[in-house]
């Protein structure tokens, strides 16, 4: 079933986003890129002025080049930052990005402003309030938060003139691999059950060392997974 969504999620989005380039070999604005988040984040350990990494999903390409590779790394800036509060008071996150990079190093101005906010729980917090006031207080609403893999859409600000000549050529669509293990992550994080070693007939071998790291693997597999 894991292996179904997740070969589902990746069956949508494709490796390399082809763009139309107009006479000049001008890039134009509005051109859509995709990224996804590189790690977890939330309202409750950024500050103002924090980086957040994301990454390219798609490589961009036209005219056998590609313009932006796949993976490339793209920062947000934390805009605004709110951490959840007690009454039920949720905790906003504001990101913004400036550019991307190509792959001879251009910058391409590109637009990102979003609001992220967790569960408002106010509302709640006053109902059970009623009862009992201290409870209430001191409740905490939703921090904001992302989980690695989320996948957003930006769109370059502006038509930019690029030099195809100096521009990486191509190269043979390739699965994500990096994305994929974050979406094989969120779905299963604890990973697949280690496999116990072969015997090899030798009476002893609970006693090798490489079975005692299986035992152990194992434990630490039960414990996330929530059998032991």
């Amino acid at each position: 079933m894991k292996n179904l969504l997740i070969a589902c999620l990746l069956f949508t989005i494709s490796t390399t986003a082809q763009t139309q380039i107009n006479k000049g070999d001008i890039l134009p604005a509005g051109t859509e890129i995709i990224l996804y988040l590189t790690h977890d984040i939330s309202s409750k350990h950024l500050s103002a002025g924090d980086f957040v990494q994301f990454a390219v999903l798609n490589a961009l390409t036209a005219k056998g080049k590609t313009i932006i590779a796949q993976n490339t790394y793209v920062k947000a800036h934390v805009a605004n930052v709110k951490k959840a509060r007690g009454g039920g008071n949720k905790g906003t996150l504001t990101l913004t990005m400036d550019a991307v990079l190509t792959t001879n190093n251009q910058s391409i101005p590109i637009f990102y402003h979003t609001e992220t906010a967790g569960v408002d729980k106010r509302t709640e917090q006053w109902m059970i309030g009623m009862f009992m006031f201290g409870l209430a207080l001191f409740e905490k609403g939703g921090e904001a938060e992302s989980k690695a893999g989320a996948v957003i859409k930006v769109t370059t600000t502006q038509a930019k003139l690029l030099n195809f000549s100096s521009l990486s050529k191509i190269i043979d669509d390739k699965e994500n691999l990096m994305f994929k293990k974050l979406i094989e992550a969120s779905i299963n994080p604890c990973g697949d059950r280690p496999i116990k070693p072969k015997t090899h007939n030798d009476p002893q071998y609970k006693q090798t060392k490489r079975y005692k790291s299986y035992k152990k693997s194992l434990r630490e597999w039960e414990k996330c997974m929530g059998e032991k």
